[in-house]
């Protein structure tokens, strides 16, 4: 059996892909690449306890880090910069107080101002990787997820002639990060995210491919077994599902303001719900979601955590089965709102936040726009005066709202973890 190499950075053996890479071990022998402090987070995880897992660490060299430092602030950004700015701002939310964090927050603003020249390819191609000792007997290819967090390692794979393919895990990756070379081929959730990478980062289509979304894969499993198993409602009155958006912590104090003023306009107009609300999960600390808890219309659905922040798949087939059952799901732009629209209930985005407010620029986000902030759509929720709207007439607008969901919907399609991994196969089996 042929190895496939595939390297697992931190946080990114999800359960999606983990249920990819135990179909691909039925073809291929799975070889994880990954660093001596995930080794044991890896193992654990891993579904497949057969792999052979191989440590890939790196070493402190001048030169190296001398092309990191160049590219990190003279490197070219993403075309579309509020995503890239957002996911910076979370970044440095997460460092610790005091000088590291101040020290974050002066290099951001050095990222984003100075001038740029450097493409990616051109810093991968000055890294030493002789200096970088790993073991790649038997890997003639090797599969990267988004972000591609080790440079050092994509550049020794390169010089091994190893042929490199890595998968685009999200939408909103392309305008997200900026470690895309044009060395290497992708495949991606749909002919959209395809065009991102062209008209981004000049990646040539004839290495690129539509593969379909691992995370929509769950979505795929619920819609086959929800008449037998969740037909039954999962709360005993009407409702209104909320998903938080964000974990950035200016953002997240933003958002609980917004749906405080949706529990005074339902609780004001004395509308027959609640609102169901659910945290984000990737926020450490769910104090902030506080002041929701007094609200006597709001209701927690904040069971659904585990360790290392991560969703069982019970927990996926949950949150689909309360959106499939709400009157609407409201959301400031998040990729559960996008998953919310293959389900029999309205998707509603709210763009309602003043232009100087950084949730505003949160939700103009360029995968937004592209995909959820559609014109002609009462779904966009504009001013609160049509938000009042949509809440006194969910029942009656309900299937004009749905018209939205199949618009957004039209972009995707929805396949199987075993349809994508033989898309996998299919494309290492013609470079064997």
């Amino acid at each position: 059996m042929s190895q496939l190499g595939v390297y697992i950075g931190k946080d990114q053996l999800r359960h999606d892909i983990n249920s990819l890479l135990d179909k691909l071990s039925f073809s291929k022998k799975i070889v994880i690449f990954t660093t001596s402090n995930l080794a044991r987070v890896v193992e654990e995880k891993i579904c497949n306890k057969k792999v052979e897992i191989r440590i890939a660490d790196e070493k402190p060299n001048f030169k190296n880090k001398l092309w990191q430092n160049l590219f990190r602030y003279f490197g070219y950004l993403p075309k579309h910069i509020n995503t890239f700015y957002i996911i910076g701002l979370y970044r440095i939310n997460n460092q610790s107080h005091g000088l590291k964090k101040l020290w974050s927050r002066i290099q951001f603003q050095l990222i984003l101002h100075l001038p740029k020249y450097m493409h990616f390819d051109t810093y991968i191609n000055r890294i030493d990787s002789k200096v970088f000792e790993v073991d790649l007997e038997g890997i003639d290819n090797m599969l990267f997820f988004t972000e591609i967090s080790s440079q050092i390692f994509l550049s020794k794979c390169l010089n091994e002639t190893i042929n490199i393919f890595c998968y685009v895990y999200s939408w909103d990756h392309p305008p997200k990060f900026r470690t895309f070379s044009k060395h290497i081929s992708y495949f991606t959730w749909n002919k959209c995210i395809s065009i991102d990478l062209m008209d981004s980062w000049g990646i040539d289509e004839s290495k690129i491919l539509d593969l379909g979304s691992t995370q929509f894969t769950y979505i795929h499993n619920y819609l086959k077994i929800k008449e037998k198993s969740y037909s039954c409602k999962p709360y005993a009155y009407d409702y209104i599902y909320f998903v938080c958006s964000t974990a950035y912590t200016l953002l997240v104090k933003q958002e609980v303001t917004y749906v405080g003023r949706i529990s005074k306009i339902i609780e004001e107009s004395n509308l027959p719900y609640r609102i169901v609300f659910r945290p984000y999960p990737n926020l450490k600390n769910w104090d902030f979601y506080s002041p929701l808890r007094k609200l006597n219309n709001v209701v927690f659905d904040d069971d659904f955590r585990s360790n290392h922040y991560l969703i069982s798949e019970e927990k996926i087939y949950d949150r689909y089965w309360k959106i499939d059952h709400s009157l609407a799901l409201i959301h400031f732009g998040t990729t559960l709102g996008l998953e919310a629209c293959f389900f029999n209930s309205p998707s509603l985005i709210v763009d309602i936040a003043e232009t100087s407010n950084l949730l505003n620029q949160f939700v103009h986000q360029y995968q937004n726009e592209k995909y959820l902030l559609l014109k002609g759509y009462d779904n966009v929720i504009q001013s609160e005066n049509q938000l009042k709207d949509i809440l006194l007439n969910l029942k009656n607008k309900r299937l004009k709202l749905l018209s939205y969901n199949k618009s957004v919907i039209d972009k995707f399609r929805l396949r199987s973890v075993d349809e994508i991994a033989n898309g996998i196969l299919s494309v290492l089996s013609n470079t064997s």
